[in-house]
């Protein structure tokens, strides 16, 4: 039996009849419950007391027949309770806080989803306990479901009735409300909403304020979006919807009635705010459409398209035209290309910024006419009105009417600034001064006389950052050529000058802007000046200095005026050079007068043309048949090379280098058209210019003649030194002794001098070497195996019985006598001598067989001829450490040719800083007898020899024999301080090391001329030992 019970104004059903009522049927004996769980609860036998308190959200009479409780602590700061998975049923749910004697509502639900309840409440502390009430309806009783996610968010949702619930904005979309953001409690929300229309006829609930900020029309507190009927946009506010047009009919529309909602945006200027479509059949091959005639302000677009989004052509500001034609900010589109028959849509849009008014008159036009449209320069076009734009500063200087032709153009007058004559780079034009009139307006340049009777001006676009002026008349005199730029009526100037054609200068204008206009007003002072000039404008400035026979310099000469000879007959410097760089009137004709080189890379322009014959021995390569110009280099002790490969080179070249006495010169390389330049060596598509490379002797100087073939003119010279030779060089001058505080080097006396050294004079040594008493000294050593990386020796490999010459690289000392070339044999040795070939190796010393002289690492009959036999040389290090080295590779002896078993491999080493000597082995063949192989040295004279036993040789044992120095002229050798090298320790050597004091090897301003002590620093011990001799002459 259920009796009654009011509570709370509304019903309550307990239960009275004796049914078994669940554990958890009251707060006290709540079951725990943790967040994510999903059980069912049994409501079938559950009751509500009295003293329970009733759930805030129940519907106003509502009979609730039971309850069930759980708890949880919270373990997040939000939690979403559900029973939406419940199969049916009509319940109610709480959430509390606090205790059971002192609960209060946090959160309550009743039909979030259909009659079951489900809520989100984000405002939990982690860590405290809270409670579920779920009570179910009078009739409901039975099975639900409880779901949960630890994390959810919601908020004050407001709806049309003004009333406002706590939900997830999920909830709040479904229940048709307005979501306030999350966490927003009801109170602190604004549910003053209603229905919103937009522009585009939508409905949204809005906020009055909102709905104002997104252009819409708020329709009232509470008013629902399913309710009012929000006015739509016309049919063509999408181009699926577009209006046909007539030719001739136009057409007005209030844009103010439009979106943006009904195709693409305008894309050929900024965009628009609202458009309109429109449609026409095409009846010719052009149209044109416009809003010339819209009344009032309005700022239109207009764009032309073949498909509802293929745009085929646009404008924005025709209107902004300098003339009548169309009001400004209305727009014109002159259509041409048409398929007649063709369907083309028309979309006209607003600027609402830039607009009064929103009505809009659209005209189709079945035809674009054309007319006369007049350029500044004299040139005439019939364009549709809107290809023809008139700016004062443009190209184009009025349009004539609709159907005008060119005729109707008016004559050509280019007195003023306004009407500037425009001309590309590389163009000409004749500048009829006969007729030029002075305008009020008319700067006064710089050049130009305060009197002049006329000008007329020019103007081009810079294509480059400089351009050249030429002006030439008919007769002798000259005009004046000012530059500017800037727009007319505020001109800056740039340069100018007085030009004529037979004093050949130009007007050079540097630093301009690319694609600046440069305006140019071409004057003449006096009637008796008045002629027919040629003005030319060349981009870049092809101008620069000439040097003249006399040695004089002209500045901003054309090259040809330069060169040619009924003209200047000069030299030009190149374009832009300037007389201040030039080395005008020196022309070294004889080796005596050479132009010294002293910075390397060194760079000269220079001609032959002022040259005369020269006086050089015979036989240097290439013959000299036509004047040359001297320059001179000191050695770097490597390879330099001298070219003539460059741009201003204009003569076919040749060069000849020489050593020596300039009375008794050595022949050392030259070159008439190179073959390792590539094309910079080409002269006019043909290799014509000249390169040479040649091995120095540190210290020696070099000369170089450039000459021309059978003519003179113009060249440009590098010379370039600072990398190893593979070669060796000729020694071109006598050496000696250099004492470099203690050490000593053997050099020329101008090499020393470089080295800041003392030199001790010609013939001098720097000690002797002579092989060590001790003979070859075995120890441990890796093979230096060089087949892979060293340069196979062509002439002796493949072959028997072969030697060949070979460059050490560097000088070599061997029994005190210095070479730098050796001879290299098949069979296994080396030699200073001639004898290359001998097969029957020889005791040590033998001084009545040949050869002398000699090195052999492994001297016996060998063979090279087989395919995996060769014999390398490798030159490593740098100078003064380097090595060469000789490798004979997989060679057998000549009885067991063919046999790769039975080949052996090895090297010879031989050593730049000490001349020691070194064998080494990787692969040995048993001997067929106890002297079947030589093995050491000779003298030269055969008289000595240090020799090793063929039984000592092993794999992996280096054999090495040292040839120490000895007498050292410069251990008790004092440096002098003489850094210019005039004989004295003066003032001009103190300024000198002042110069470069504190300065470090590396640095620029290093000398090692001033680092007496070569510690590598010029610094307080130099400067005391130049102040300690100040005053003494140097030896």
């Amino acid at each position: 039996m259920l009796t009654r019970l009011t509570t709370f104004g509304f019903v309550l059903l307990a239960a009275v009849a004796a049914c078994a009522q669940p554990s958890n049927d009251d707060c006290v004996n709540a079951i725990g419950y943790t967040c994510g769980q999903m059980i069912l609860v049994d409501l079938s036998d559950a009751t509500i007391a009295p003293t329970e308190p009733a759930p805030a959200c129940a519907r106003p009479g509502a009979m609730l027949s039971g309850a069930v409780w759980y708890r949880f602590r919270a373990n997040s700061g939000s939690i979403r309770l559900s029973t939406c998975a419940s199969d049916g049923g009509d319940a109610v749910m709480t959430l509390y806080g606090s205790r059971c004697n002192s609960l209060f509502p946090l959160a309550c639900n009743e039909d979030d989803c259909g009659l079951l309840p489900e809520f989100c409440f984000s405002n939990l502390f982690v860590g405290n306990t809270y409670y579920i009430q779920i009570a179910a309806h009078a009739g409901s009783e039975g099975l639900y479901v409880l779901d949960s996610d630890c994390n959810c968010v919601s908020g004050a949702c407001c709806f049309t009735d003004g009333s406002c619930e706590v939900i997830s904005p999920a909830h709040c979309a479904t229940k048709g409300g307005a979501y306030a953001g999350d966490s927003v409690s009801c109170g602190g929300a604004n549910c003053d909403i209603g229905a919103c229309c937009l522009h585009d006829g939508s409905c949204v609930f809005r906020e009055p304020l909102e709905c104002e900020n997104e252009d819409g029309v708020f329709q009232g507190r509470g008013s629902d979006c399913f309710e009012v009927a929000c006015p739509q946009p016309p049919d063509n506010d999408a181009c699926i919807g577009a209006i046909g047009l007539t030719c001739g009919m136009p057409i007005q529309v209030d844009l103010a009635e439009y979106t943006l909602n009904g195709g693409p945006i305008f894309i050929c200027g900024s965009e628009d705010d609202r458009a309109a479509w429109f449609r026409f059949t095409a009846a010719g091959d052009s149209a044109r459409i416009s809003t010339c005639a819209t009344p009032g302000l309005v700022d239109t677009t207009l764009s032309l398209w073949t498909a509802c989004t293929a745009l085929r052509d646009c404008d924005e500001d025709a209107g902004d035209l300098n003339d009548v034609v169309c009001p400004p900010q209305r727009s014109l589109l002159c259509a041409t290309g048409l398929l007649p028959g063709t369907e083309y849509f028309v979309r006209v849009g607003m600027h609402d910024a830039l607009s009064t008014s929103s009505l809009v008159t659209v005209q189709l036009d079945c035809e674009c006419p054309v007319g006369a449209c007049c350029f500044r320069d004299g040139r005439c076009e019939l364009r549709a009105r809107v290809d023809c734009p008139l700016d004062p500063n443009g190209p184009y200087l009025s349009y004539q009417g609709d159907g005008s032709v060119c005729a109707d153009c008016p004559a050509h007058d280019n007195d003023a600034c306004a009407d500037a004559l425009f001309l590309n780079c590389g163009e000409s034009a004749i500048a009829h001064m006969d007729l030029a009139q002075r305008e009020f307006d008319d700067p006064l340049g710089a050049c130009v006389d305060a009197g002049f009777v006329g000008s007329l001006w020019y103007r081009f676009l810079a294509e480059d950052t400089s351009a050249v002026v030429t002006l030439c008349g008919d007769q002798p005199r000259s005009a004046e050529v000012s530059a500017y730029r800037g727009v007319c009526g505020a001109l800056q100037p740039l340069r100018c000058a007085r030009l004529d054609c037979d004093s050949g200068t130009s007007l050079c204008l540097p630093a301009l802007e690319l694609g600046e206009i440069v305006y140019l007003q071409v004057t003449v002072n006096d009637d008796a000046a008045r002629q027919d000039y040629t003005l030319t404008i060349a981009c870049p400035c092809d101008v620069g200095a000439c040097c003249l026979p006399d040695g004089s310099c002209v500045e901003a000469v054309t090259r040809p005026r330069c060169e040619e000879p009924n003209s200047l007959s000069g030299v030009w410097g190149g374009p832009q050079s300037q007389c201040s760089a030039a080395t005008c009137g020196n022309y070294p004709d004889d080796c005596a007068s050479a132009i010294f080189c002293d910075v390397i890379p060194a760079h000269f322009v220079n001609t032959t043309a002022f040259a005369t014959s020269d006086n050089v021995p015979s036989g240097c390569g290439v013959g000299v048949i036509s004047p040359g110009v001297w320059y001179s280099v000191l050695g770097d002790g490597g390879e330099m090379t001298v070219s003539t490969c460059h741009p201003a080179s204009d003569i076919d070249t040749r060069i000849s280098v020489y050593c020596g006495d300039c009375d008794a010169l050595t022949c050392i390389a030259s070159n008439d058209d190179s073959t390792t330049g590539g094309a910079a060596c080409d002269l006019r598509g043909q290799r014509r210019l000249s390169m040479v490379s040649f091995c120095t002797q540190f210290g020696a100087e070099y000369y170089a003649m450039v000459h021309g073939v059978g003519g003179t003119g113009r060249f440009e010279l590098t010379v370039t030194g600072g990398v190893s030779c593979a070669g060796s060089a000729t020694l071109c001058e006598p050496v000696g002794a250099c004492c470099l505080g203690g050490t000593c080097e053997l050099t020329t006396q101008a090499g020393c001098g470089l080295l800041g050294g003392v030199f001790a004079g010609v013939g001098t040594a720097c000690g002797e070497r002579w092989p060590s008493a001790d003979g070859f000294i075995g120890s441990p050593a890796p093979f230096i195996d060089i087949s892979s990386t060293g340069t196979l020796i062509t002439a002796i490999s493949s072959a028997d019985d072969a030697g060949v010459v070979i460059p050490i690289g560097f000088s070599f000392t061997f029994y005190n006598q210095p070479f730098v070339n050796i001879g290299v044999s098949s069979n296994g040795y080396m030699s200073f001598g001639t004898d290359l070939d001998d097969a029957s190796n020889d005791t040590i010393p033998n001084s009545t067989r040949t050869p002398d002289g000699f090195i052999a690492p492994l001297w016996d009959d060998l063979s090279a001829r087989d395919a995996f036999a060769g014999i390398y040389r490798e030159v490593r290090g740098v100078a003064p450490d380097r090595q060469l080295i000789v490798q004979w590779n997989k060679l057998p002896q000549a009885a067991d040719e063919g046999n790769l078993n039975a080949a052996m491999t090895f090297e010879a080493i031989l050593y730049e800083s000490d001349s020691s000597i070194e064998f080494r082995y990787l692969q040995l063949a048993t001997p067929s007898s106890p002297t079947d192989w030589t093995i050491g040295i000779e003298s030269p004279d055969g008289v000595e020899g240090v020799a090793i036993a063929q039984s000592a040789l092993q794999v992996g044992l280096a054999w090495r024999l040292e040839q120490p120095l000895s007498e050292d002229p410069c251990e008790d050798a004092q440096p002098c301080e003489d850094i210019d090298g005039n004989g004295f320790v003066d003032l001009a050597d103190l300024a000198a090391i002042l110069a470069r004091f504190g300065s470090r090897e590396g640095d620029p301003q290093y000398d090692a001329r001033a680092d007496f002590n070569h510690d590598g620093f010029v610094n307080l011990a130099d400067l005391a030992g130049l102040l300690a001799h100040f005053g003494v002459a140097c030896p």
